[in-house]
């Protein structure tokens, strides 16, 4: 194989691998979006305990806990993500009911727990099976003060 050819070889091999990362970004970048329009104004806020007893309860594990294991982690990223879309709380009310440091840190938990939905279908399940609880509790919560 003379140099000419080993060099367009290796272009064609630059290219398919290309191609492939602008796919996977499209395809990233849709579903990303997909969950962003999930953060949709609620009528009738819940409040932020309900959210934090079902967090708890499906991951089975308290977060409020000083700790850097993936399954509290996780929980946390969790709380955080659905007391953003569930309630009124300001960013730094977030923070000190889930134990965060401040509000940049429930914004990173945010889109952290944004980032593992898009990639692990078992978190994405948890989440959305608290979000068809919480949507459930919520419904209860207006149809009885109507």
């Amino acid at each position: 194989m003379t140099k000419k050819e080993k060099v367009t070889t290796a272009i064609g091999e630059l290219n398919d691998i290309i191609v492939r990362c602008r796919y996977f970004i499209h395809e990233s970048s849709v579903m990303l979006k997909g969950i962003k329009e999930d953060f949709t104004e609620i009528s009738f806020p819940i409040a932020h305990d309900k959210i934090i007893q079902l967090v708890k309860e499906e991951f089975g594990v308290d977060f409020m806990v000083k700790s850097r294991k993936r399954e509290i982690i996780n929980a946390r990223h969790a709380c955080a993500y659905l007391l953003k879309k569930f309630t009124g709380l300001t960013l730094r009310e977030i923070a000190e009911y889930v134990g965060l440091n401040d509000h940049t840190s429930v914004i990173n938990s945010v889109k952290s727990a944004t980032n593992w939905m898009a990639t692990e279908i078992e978190y994405r399940m948890k989440i959305k099976k608290l979000e068809n609880e919480l949507w459930k509790y919520h419904n209860e919560l207006y149809d009885n003060n109507i």
